[in-house]
Formats: structure tokens, C-alpha cells, sequence
């Protein structure tokens, strides 16, 4: 079965580019799918031109071509973000590491209690840690928003990652109606302080895993 040159391969890439595919690693996907689609073609027909067969492969997703594939690329990222970072949490919520987390809490607990106001220094605390998980990104330009800029896995990461750590300081006025320095509080916030500390670090675990496996991937 004949196969394509890279030449062609070039093409497909830039018609990828050319019909609003912006990141490269869902570009190549495409590509693949492209590239196996005309083959496939060609094995039924030798004599088809490529332009043709990439006409009518084109043609099979539709009214709205590529149009929906970045978003549900996303999405599933998005999924899979979650479930890891869900798996991460919950693995200091089992045997060994549970004797860890609540170690953790109990520290907060402590730090809280010699505190007048632990609500608002429990809120600074989940910011501090978000700033510095960004400021960590940020130093780190070429790995992150070099890679942020080609890489949709590494976008949705950005995307999804954020807006959920800022959910859960808001989150804290309403678990908290209106806060007070009472045992039950005390604790509570702890806990909370801590689980959103164990979800940032689940987060930029992700994050720096799907930056490696994007470098060997396609550097």
C-alpha cells in the first residue's frame, strides 16, 4: 500500500494549521487519523491524487470540519485531570499516607488556634500557595509558557487548574457562613486548608508529568 511522503505529511500539517487547529499535539493527532484515512483510500484506489482523497476524508467530518475537536479534546483533558488529581488526593487519605495528612492538620490546627482571625489567614494561606505554584510557572517560561502556547494538554491544564483552586477559597465563605473561633471551625478549616493544599500539589504534579511526557513526546 502506498504510504505518504513527508512532503505530504508537511501538508497535512499545514492544512491542519490552516483550518484553525492552533496546538501542535492535537495537530498530530489529526494528522495521524489524515494520513491513515488516504492511505486507506489509496489501498481501494492507487490512482487517486492526494489532494482528492484528502477532499473527501475532509469531507467526512461534516458540516463543521474540524471545528469541535480542540473542545473536545479539551474536555477529555480535562476529565483526566480531574480523575488524577482526585487519585492524587486520595492517596493521602489511605494507609501509609494518611498518618501524614492528618499530621498536616493537626500542624494548621495549631497554627490556627494561636490566631485571632484563622478564617482570613486560612484564605491567605490557599492564595500564598496558589501564588507561588504560579510564580514556579511562570519562572519556568520556556517549560510552561513557551509549551502553554504549542501544547493543548498543557493549556487545559492552566485552564482547568486555576479557576478550581479559586473555587476553593471562595468556597471557604460559603462552608463557613459566618466564622467563628470555635473548636468545630478550628478543625474544620484545618482540614480544608489542607485538602486545598494536597489539590494544588495534584495539580502541578500533573502539570510538570504531561510537560515531560509532551518533551519526549515531540522535542
Amino acid at each position: 500500500m502506498e504510504q505518504l511522503t513527508k512532503n505530504q505529511i508537511q501538508e497535512l500539517f499545514a492544512f491542519t494549521k490552516a483550518h484553525r487547529i492552533r496546538y501542535y499535539d492535537l495537530q498530530s493527532e489529526v494528522v495521524d487519523h489524515l494520513a491513515s484515512a488516504i492511505e486507506s483510500k489509496w489501498a481501494d484506489n492507487p490512482t487517486m491524487p492526494f489532494q482528492k482523497a484528502l477532499d473527501e476524508v475532509y469531507a467526512g467530518f461534516g458540516i463543521y470540519g474540524f471545528g469541535k475537536l480542540e473542545q473536545e479534546k479539551r474536555d477529555a483533558i480535562h476529565r483526566k485531570i480531574g480523575w488524577k488529581v482526585w487519585t492524587f488526593l486520595k492517596s493521602y487519605l489511605t494507609l501509609p499516607k494518611i498518618s501524614l495528612t492528618l499530621l498536616m492538620v493537626l500542624l494548621v490546627n495549631q497554627f490556627l488556634s494561636q490566631l485571632q482571625d484563622p478564617f482570613l489567614v486560612s484564605k491567605v494561606i490557599i492564595y500564598l500557595f496558589m501564588f507561588v505554584l504560579l510564580g514556579v510557572m511562570q519562572y519556568n517560561k520556556f517549560k510552561a509558557k513557551k509549551l502553554m502556547d504549542k501544547y493543548l494538554e498543557v493549556n487545559a491544564v492552566y485552564t482547568w487548574g486555576f479557576p478550581v483552586l479559586l473555587i476553593e477559597v471562595l468556597s471557604l465563605d460559603f462552608l463557613m457562613g459566618s466564622p467563628d473561633n470555635s473548636i468545630y471551625t478550628l478543625w474544620l478549616l484545618s482540614v480544608w486548608v489542607v485538602i486545598s493544599l494536597l489539590t494544588t500539589a495534584g495539580v502541578y504534579k500533573f502539570l510538570t508529568e504531561t510537560i515531560a511526557e509532551l518533551e519526549v513526546r515531540f522535542e
